[in-house]
Parts: structure tokens; sequence; C-alpha cells
């Protein structure tokens, strides 16, 4: 019982204690991998052993750990509680047990409540903030919302998180921002104009929010920055953005600058770039490194890249592990335009037996290589808009990745560019 019980440090010295560090180790990597988040330093990992310790013996010996929050803490840490049961794998394993659910919530509070504090931007407080984020509570799904708004909308100005009691604190007629969200019901006889978000939003929330921004002058109306923040909201869905700010300012440029008979030219579409010669349809291969060779083979042909522009993919996933895989079965092979592309193209390659992506500790199931060969960073956006509505349209998807020839993923892509012409 005294075992099972909250500790403020363990000894560190004895083989249980050793082997729990190496166990936590690998939940802290499995995490960072996952998420994208680097969260191991020496004081986490301390924090976290200490409390594995705990929950190891609750755990193995039936005793119930209950906490008055963790309920709401399972309903706002939802999808970061995903992320910390795929990275307590390894606890698993030593436990011989599955994790009960009050558990890991409580666990997952540790991980929100790091991700809060290795936050620069949580320090820095705006005077003026545009939107104010009024949250429910003070643990990191808080910090979670803040980061995602802040670095989605860098042109807005968010205030950091705030209590409902500190919110009834402030003078709404002196500081008077533009825009309340909030995870919590707010009175409807408030002045601004308020609205509720979800702690973690999903795609209708963002869809919610660019309206919301764009009623009250945040976000620019134009038919350009519009379309480029959609394209953004399909983006994200699918692929890991690393540069927010830089990307959504290209697409910007791109829909704003560009004539709209360029942009919807037949020689950017999904279909036109991928013509019938850069489809290969095959059974299957023995290694992935094959496979995107494989993949960027018709390019290398046409001459559209050179022979090493495969090799720079395969170094950049295993150094980096998996990420240009948009969708489960799905990669979009590409690298920079340095890396030896002599013009704008693009190829498909199709295997009707899935193989293996293992790359940097992680693995990925594939049917399907897209081959990218950029020119810039704008010439290809409407191509990648096709198929990233390609990827969102579930009969479409599984038509390309269960197709048996050139016809069949020939059609794919021309129904992929009518999605968005």
């Amino acid at each position: 019982m005294l075992l099972a019980g909250q500790l403020q440090h363990v000894n560190g010295q004895t083989s249980f204690d050793q082997h729990l560090l190496v166990i936590t180790r690998k939940v802290v990597r499995r995490f960072c991998s996952v998420s994208g988040i680097d969260v191991l330093t020496d004081s986490f990992l301390k924090a976290l052993v200490t409390h594995l310790h705990a929950a190891y013996f609750r755990i193995k010996y039936h005793v119930p750990y209950h906490y008055i929050d963790l309920t709401q803490t399972k309903v706002t840490y939802q999808h970061l509680m995903s992320l910390t049961q795929f990275s307590l794998r390894p606890f698993e394993q030593f436990l011989k047990m599955a994790i009960p659910s009050d558990e890991l919530a409580l666990i997952t509070v540790y991980f929100g409540g790091e991700i809060r504090r290795l936050s620069p931007d949580w320090l820095a407080s705006a005077k003026h903030p545009d939107v104010w984020l009024v949250c429910t509570s003070g643990i990191g799904t808080s910090q979670l919302l803040y980061q995602q708004l802040a670095t989605r909308y860098p042109s807005i100005v968010f205030s950091q998180p705030m209590s409902l009691e500190d919110f009834y604190r402030h003078d709404l007629i002196d500081e008077r921002p533009k825009l309340i969200l909030s995870t919590a019901k707010l009175p409807e006889t408030i002045a601004v104009p308020t609205l509720w978000v979800q702690a973690i939003p999903s795609s209708n929330d963002f869809q919610r929010l660019n309206q919301a921004f764009y009623r009250v002058g945040l976000l620019d109306d134009s038919g350009g920055a519009q379309l480029a923040q959609a394209v953004l909201d399909i983006i994200t869905d699918y692929a890991r953005v690393d540069d927010f700010t830089g990307l959504t300012g290209s697409l910007r440029d791109y829909f704003q600058q560009t004539p709209v008979t360029q942009r919807v030219g037949e020689r950017r579409s999904l279909a036109a770039l991928i013509s019938e010669d850069h489809i290969q349809v095959l059974a299957g291969v023995s290694d992935w490194t094959i496979a995107v060779h494989q993949a960027l083979q018709p390019l290398e042909i046409a001459g559209i890249v050179d022979p090493d522009y495969a090799n720079h993919i395969i170094e950049a996933t295993q150094t980096s592990g998996p990420y240009m895989v948009l969708k489960e079965g799905i990669m979009l092979a590409h690298s920079k335009p340095t890396d030896g592309v002599n013009e704008l193209g693009m190829s498909v390659l199709v295997l009707k037996t899935p193989f293996v992506l293992s790359a940097h500790g992680q693995q990925r199931s594939l049917r399907v290589i897209f081959g990218l060969a950029p020119t810039d960073r704008q010439t290809h956006v409407q191509a990648l808009s096709q198929l990233l509505a390609l990827l969102q349209n579930e009969e479409l998807y599984q038509r390309l990745i269960l197709a048996d020839n050139h016809d069949e993923v020939h059609h794919v892509l021309v129904e992929a560019t009518a999605l968005i012409s």
C-alpha cells in the first residue's frame, strides 16, 4: 500500500528502479516520435519515473486510484491520451497488464503539463491580444489549444489561456478583445463575440474558427486567402507541417498572385502531371528503398529528375522517419528542388502487395507511392490540393489502393482533379 501511494522521489539505486528508468526512457522516446514534440529532458524523466513507480504497484496489485478530475481529463485530453497510450506500450509489457483508463488519464496529464512547460510561447504574454482564450482548467490541454492556434494563425495575437475566475476579473470595456474563445459556456450577455471550442479542435472546429476570424476582421476575406486556408486545412488533416507560417504564406501568395487561368491550367493538374506513362502497377517489391527508386523511375527516364534524386528521399526518410506518409498506405516521396529536379513532374506506383517502410524506429505499411519533383514552393500546389482531396474521398482512396491496372489509376486521378478544378 505504501509503494502504491504518490511518491516525492525514488531511490534510483535498486535494480527495479534502474530497469524502470530504462522503460520510462523508452516511453518518452516513443511519445517524442509519435507526437513530434521533444519532451526528453532529465527533469521530466525523473518526474515520470517517480510517478510510474507508484503506478506500477497500484496496477499490479489492483489498488484503485481515484481523482475527481479524471473524467474531464479523459474528455479534454482525448487526442493526447491516444498518443500517451501508444507511448506506454513498453510499460505495459513490463507490467504484463493493460493500464486502466484512470491511470492512463493521469499519466496523460504529465505529458500535457510538460508540453506546456517547455513551450516558450507560454511565457510570452501579449499586452493587447486580439483573441482571449478562456479554459475550464489549468491543465495542459489549455496550452495545447494555445499552441495550435498560435501556430496555425500567426497573424493573430492570442492571449495565454486564462481560467474562468481570471476571466471575470478582466474589464471587457477597457481591454475589449475582438473575440473570445472558450472551452466553457460563457453567459450570452457578454458584449464581445464568443465561440465555444474544444481543447483539441477538430477539422470542423477549425472551419468554425476560420469563419469567426473572418467575421471580426482578423483574417483576410479575399478569395485567395480563403482558398489558401481551405487547402491548409486539408493538408493538416493528413500531414505534419513543421512550418505553418511559411506554408500559409506560400499558399496565400500563390492563390492571390497567380492568375486563375494559370492556377487551374491543365499542366498543373494532378491528372496532367501524372500522365499514363508515369503510372506503374506492380505485384510487389522486396524492400521499401527499391519501391522509392521504382516510383521515381518514370521521372528519371523522362529527365525530370536526376538519378540521385531518389537517394535524397531515402536519406531524408532514414534520418527523420516516415514523415512523408500522408495517410495509411500512401507516401508522397519528394525532396528539395536543388536535389536534382529539372522540371515539375509527378508519378505514381501502386503495388498489389503492401510493403513495410521501416525507418528511424518507425514502421508504416504502404501500397502507393506518389513521386513529386517540385521546381519551387508554388507551381505544384494545385496538384497537391487535388491529391489531398483524393485522400479525403474514401471511395477514391479505396479505388486507388486496390487498383489493378493503369486505366483504373488514371480514372481515379481524373476524378480527383475534378474535385478541385
